[in-house]
């Protein structure tokens, strides 16, 4: 009942406003810049502290939209403190409308104005090195009812009055965003503000996050799932990460323990990717195909390929991926959620890049995982990469000088290399699978079937596993799954976890 009288209420507010005839058609951008802790007013009690967001290249300047977080006693409250402070920013997928979005410190009610105003002249005396247009500037913060969006300036002549957004106690920013909620902001923004835009058919879930992104900046999550950081400290004191979750239906009301698996995203992926695993894996333990489990989608980063980077070659922007997922993600999940603690609950699933790591952490760690899944895996050699960029970020460069020591740090961490070393404890304990598409390149490499000679290494080995060719299904197999295309093959999972019970 209380959420149709928000929906009635926020409809009344869209016809006020005149909002539902906006809805104009705007390419999302294909990645976006990050910038943390640029400072202001560095006198006057500063220096003060904002986070920048705007599309990787913005085609004009673009007008502004600043977040002010919950401060003092009302943030001190809240039951989510890790959305304290002006990171994560929950409004950062508005740069898919063409704004660029800047978050700052939580401020005392009664120092608002005067932070917005020192603010604003710090970002009038640097519009051109941050390509706004400071003519076109809104905010959104939280109130006692809900939110609230206002406009600070406008090109266009005339005044507008603020927009309420009714959703109160949104202490996890859930409703903010939420599709309609959205939906209604952005669309009184593009109203008022030029040069920004309302397109309905944006989807924040699918942009890309910066190569850097240990924490995915853009906190909007698949629906069943919620958003959520951990402590990392083998980066150092203060870092942080960030997961997707999905924890069953019966986890609420029950006091058992559950398997756990974690999905390791693709190349150029973030924890968003698993989007399209969550409605097939619920229906699939709703029909009892696989055990009722808590899925944990890993941010990883976009270039890791689950390893600890070759971090002292140049060029080299990855870092300790590995060691952060075994060391500080798993102890957080087992120490906050009710797993089943152990490789006969815990396993691995990944496409594309994250099918090598899944394979790799599950060999590597037989006392860790005791199962793995590869979707479409990456089970290449170093020559078999068709981009070499996608190497050089975490194992080292291509050129001349670098290239052997390159391809010794990426031979020395690939799969294979783990599966030989560790053969007899893997055959001991681990469920494997490798599936792979029909029209995928990886089953047909100008007549060479790269994943069946890696499923034919694993067998010459002694090392059983399912291997499966999935007709009429190439490289994208999130895809094809998320459209209907491929039914999710969950009973991989019953077979995995079969000692969990």
């Amino acid at each position: 009942m209380k959420r149709k009288f928000l929906l009635l209420a926020a409809t009344l507010l869209i016809n006020a406003f005149g909002l539902s005839a906006v809805a104009a058609e705007a390419q999302p951008p294909e990645a976006f810049t990050f910038l943390p802790d640029q400072s202001y007013a560095e006198g006057d009690g500063g220096p003060f502290h904002f986070d920048f967001y705007q599309e990787a290249r913005p085609q004009t300047k673009q007008p502004v939209i600043i977040w002010l977080p919950r401060e003092g006693r009302a943030a001190k409250s809240a039951p989510v403190p890790a959305y304290q402070g002006r990171f994560p920013t929950p409004i950062a997928s508005y740069l898919g409308y063409h704004y660029s979005i800047v978050s700052i410190d939580g401020v005392p009610p009664q120092g608002r104005e005067a932070r917005l105003r020192q603010l604003i002249d710090f970002l009038d005396k640097n519009a051109e090195r941050y390509r706004i247009d400071t003519a076109n500037i809104g905010v959104i913060q939280p109130t006692v009812k809900g939110y609230e969006a206002r406009i600070l300036r406008q090109s266009a002549p005339g005044r507008t009055p603020a927009l309420p957004v009714p959703t109160p106690r949104d202490w996890d920013y859930l409703g903010l965003q939420e599709g309609f909620t959205t939906r209604l902001i952005v669309s009184y923004f593009a109203m008022h503000l030029h040069g920004g835009a309302f397109d309905a058919h944006f989807d924040p879930l699918a942009l890309r996050d910066p190569d850097t992104a240990w924490v995915d900046p853009i906190t909007q999550t698949a629906p069943g799932t919620r958003y959520h950081r951990y402590a990392t400290p083998s980066r150092g004191p203060g870092s942080f990460g960030s997961y997707m979750l999905y924890l069953p239906k019966s986890y609420a009301s029950s006091g058992k323990r559950y398997p756990v698996i974690y999905y390791l995203h693709g190349g150029n992926g973030n924890q968003r990717e698993g989007r399209f695993l969550v409605k097939a894996m619920e229906a699939a333990m709703q029909r009892g195909e696989m055990p009722e489990s808590i899925v944990v989608f890993v941010q990883a980063l976009p270039i890791g390929w689950y390893v600890n980077a070759n971090d002292k070659a140049p060029g080299v922007e990855s870092g300790p991926v590995e060691e952060v997922l075994i060391r500080d993600l798993i102890p957080h999940i087992d120490a906050s959620y009710r797993t089943i603690a152990g490789p006969v609950g815990r396993g691995l699933e990944g496409w594309s890049m994250g099918g090598f790591g899944a394979m790799r952490l599950a060999f590597k760690y037989p006392d860790t995982f005791g199962a793995a899944s590869s979707l479409g895996g990456a089970l290449i050699d170093w020559s078999d990469e068709k981009n070499v960029a996608y190497l050089t970020n975490t194992f080292g460069p291509a050129d001349a000088a670098g290239r052997a020591a390159s391809i010794a740090f990426f031979d020395a961490q690939k799969p294979s290399t783990w599966a030989i070393r560790n053969a007899d404890a893997i055959a001991a304990r681990s469920t494997l699978r490798v599936l792979v598409g029909e029209q995928d390149w990886l089953s047909n490499d100008h007549g060479r079937n790269i994943t069946r000679e890696f499923s034919l290494m694993l067998s010459s080995l002694g090392l059983e596993h399912e291997y499966r060719v999935l007709p009429g299904v190439g490289h994208m197999i999130p895809e094809a799954i998320g459209q209907g295309r491929l039914a999710y093959p969950a009973a991989f999972w019953k077979e995995a976890f079969r000692y969990s019970e």
